[in-house]
């Protein structure tokens, strides 16, 4: 997310692992159900039979026969009644684990409502070939006897990622505004040479109100209200504000279930009320694209650069880490001009500053963007 001020940051890098060695994950490779070998795009849906065991629910494990090549892997799972995580282990040697190796990075994967797991997160986790092992847990009971397994991936890197630019309910926001917006988005990903942007026409969604809370399951059941024609295009909602002001806008993960329509987490919301000028009344158009160019960043499985405290910073090699050191004015806060030099131009730094572009991208994170699934 992209904040006013750093109260709601998530400190992805402060989780630690608990547990000490992975449980084996044993499957039948001989049985493996094989993903394409043909350049593009697939998607599997799979069932899972879930099975208790103590404090957990596991689903029996998928075995995936992974043909070289494939440049992006993601695992996506929704269960309305636990929270859910991934085991993963690629011939035979567990590599994720939500249970005994929660929050290690790069991953940094941890059981929430909707379980995403992405391959690569980092230069050194290209996806793997062989025979992977997939064995979603839910942390706690469900009343369903089976879930879905969905499996996104790519082969070959894409060149483009479709976006489709929806107003929600009575949010006043102008087309001109709202093309200009757009137009920075695309501008920022250009600049930057990332998988250029494909902007869908702009359209409405009926909805109650164009105030949105964002404490409550509401903001899940905007998402999950959003149909499209094609699954791979990321659905970005324009709102008037969050109940809780002060949020530029929300991604619904570390990636989001990118390929997969119509759950609590499919796509991004914006606020147009938080990019509004000094006046109270001009809306800046930039600084909405700049966000909007941000929090995709975030959907597809960019972290920022460097938290609000300069203490914490994503697992990239070459993105500039901007330390707390560089706070000059002592107000607990890196600001974008005290990190100039340390990666305060980088489109995923942690906030915005008026008058300052952020326009810059690594070559990991153009990399990342690129190896999405859905990327095209």
């Amino acid at each position: 997310m992209r904040l006013s001020s750093p109260t709601l940051l998530l400190a992805t890098s402060a989780l630690l692992a608990c547990g000490g060695d992975p449980k084996p994950l044993d499957v039948d490779c001989d049985d493996a159900i094989a993903l394409s070998a043909e350049p593009g795009y697939e998607r599997l849906d799979l069932p899972v039979r879930w099975e208790r065991d103590g404090d957990l629910t596991r689903g029996g494990p998928v075995a995936l026969a992974v043909p070289e090549g494939v440049t992006g892997l993601a695992f996506a799972l929704e269960d309305p009644d636990a929270l859910a995580g991934f085991r993963v282990a690629v011939d035979g040697e567990v590599v994720v684990d939500v249970v005994d190796l929660f929050g290690e990075g790069p991953w940094f994967h941890f059981e929430d409502r909707l379980a995403v797991l992405q391959f690569p997160m980092d230069g050194a986790t290209a996806p793997p070939s062989g025979c992977v092992a997939v064995e979603p847990v839910l942390f706690g009971t469900t009343v369903w006897e089976e879930g879905t397994l969905h499996v996104m991936s790519r082969r070959g890197a894409g060149a483009a990622l479709t976006i489709a630019p929806i107003v929600v309910g009575e949010t006043a926001i102008d087309d001109a505004t709202l093309r200009a917006a757009l137009d920075e988005a695309v501008a920022v990903y250009a600049d930057a040479g990332a998988p250029a942007l494909v902007v869908e026409e702009p359209r409405a969604l009926d909805w109650p109100s164009a105030f949105v809370d964002d404490t409550t399951d509401e903001l899940d059941g905007l998402r999950a209200s959003v149909a499209l024609e094609d699954e791979r295009t990321i659905p970005v909602l324009f709102v008037q504000d969050f109940v809780e002001p002060g949020t530029f806008g929300l991604a619904a993960g570390i990636p989001g279930p990118n390929g997969v329509l119509g759950t609590s987490w499919s796509g991004l919301v914006l606020s147009v009320d938080t990019h509004l000028a000094a006046d109270g009344v001009t809306l800046e158009a930039a600084l909405l694209g700049e966000t909007l160019a941000h929090e995709l960043g975030h959907q597809l499985g960019l972290f920022h650069t460097s938290e609000a405290e300069g203490r914490e910073h994503d697992p990239l090699e070459d993105t500039a880490e901007c330390p707390a050191s560089r706070d000059a004015d002592g107000d607990g806060e890196l600001s974008v001009p005290e990190c100039l030099e340390e990666g305060g131009r980088n489109v995923m730094f942690w906030t915005a500053e008026e008058g300052v572009r952020q326009r810059e991208l690594s070559a990991t994170q153009v990399m990342l963007l690129g190896a999405s699934p859905v990327a095209r």
